[in-house]
């Protein structure tokens, strides 16, 4: 297994042996201070779908981590295309996975993509599974 993999599955092993955390990846905050488990994955090739996301996240040792991923599209415009919007938001089961997960997807790329972006993670605004739901949820 590549470096990454084993790299999340320790960490992910030191993390579920410790118990609850107390951290995520950003700071604590004097107040308003809310644990990172969603992130905005950033620098996404236009051309990758969802499912193809997920095989990458899945396959640098994250399957089964995640309970939430939207990764719009351009479909959602009148006369626009399918392709994503170069974005995702994705949310954790716990701040230590959010954490690892931000550490080893940093600077992914994609195999097989003819792109140059290296995908990057910015604190999603909102947080937890919940509520990234009611934000992405479409009426039909």
């Amino acid at each position: 297994p590549s470096s990454r993999v084993v790299w999340a599955s320790a960490f992910r092993a030191m993390a579920t042996a410790e118990g609850p955390q107390s951290g995520g990846f950003m700071p604590r905050q004097s107040t308003g201070y809310e644990p990172t488990v969603t992130w905005m994955v950033c620098h996404i090739p236009c051309r990758i779908t969802r499912e193809q996301l997920l095989a990458a996240i899945d396959s640098v040792g994250f399957a089964g981590t995640y309970d939430f991923c939207h990764l719009p599209t351009g479909a959602q415009k009148k006369n626009a295309t399918a392709t994503n919007l170069g974005y995702a938001f994705v949310n954790f089961k716990s701040p230590s996975l959010a954490e690892a997960f931000c550490s080893v997807f940093w600077g992914f790329r994609f195999p097989g993509i003819d792109s140059a972006k290296q995908c990057t993670m910015k604190r999603a605004r909102l947080q937890g599974r919940e509520a990234n739901e009611n934000e992405f949820r479409r009426p039909f």
